[in-house]
């Protein structure tokens, strides 16, 4: 960009944010900004408007970096019954499973195997807002393995697999 025949020069960078920042880097929303300009020094008044502008420029990127990198987060699972990798003395009659974020029920599902690979859940998975649930069959003491795919309403897919087991003593 030309000003009054002298050259205005920035150089925005990106980078994560490490444990500390100089005083040219703006950290925002885990970006580090880094901005340098090479400003003419025909006065205060001149370089005073493209310091702003530049700098208005950077926040105003940090902030939509900052949003993007927000609605990229997928949804995660926060809660299971029974427990990931626990131990019930009796036997549950359903899967339980709530997300961080509102699932899509027609492409979501949770299946229970038992230790031979032999289907045990029962019925249909339902899905109400961030909670899928699922049936059990009458199950014997053992160990079974939940696999469940949660897309989301926005359109991610996430998908794992847990442990538990039933063990009355």
């Amino acid at each position: 960009m030309t000003h009054f025949g002298s050259t205005v020069t920035s150089d925005l960078s990106l980078q994560r944010a490490s444990n500390q920042t100089s005083a040219d880097q703006l950290l925002l929303g885990g970006v580090v900004i880094t901005l340098r300009l090479s400003l003419p020094t025909l006065g205060a008044d001149v370089v005073r408007c493209p310091t702003i502008a530049a700098a208005s420029f950077a926040v105003a990127l940090a902030s939509l970096i900052a949003g993007i990198s927000a609605a990229r987060a997928h949804a995660t699972l926060d809660h299971a019954s029974p427990p990931i990798d626990g131990t019930v003395r009796s036997a549950p009659q359903e899967i339980l499973l709530t997300f961080t974020e509102r699932l899509e029920p027609a492409f979501s599902m949770i299946e229970v195997t038992d230790s031979g690979g032999t289907r045990v859940d029962q019925g249909k998975t339902e899905v109400n807002g961030n909670t899928m649930r699922v049936g059990l069959k009458v199950l014997p003491e053992g160990h079974y393995r939940v696999h469940w795919r949660a897309i989301t309403a926005d359109t991610h897919r996430v998908e794992g697999h847990f442990m538990f087991n039933i063990d009355s003593r």
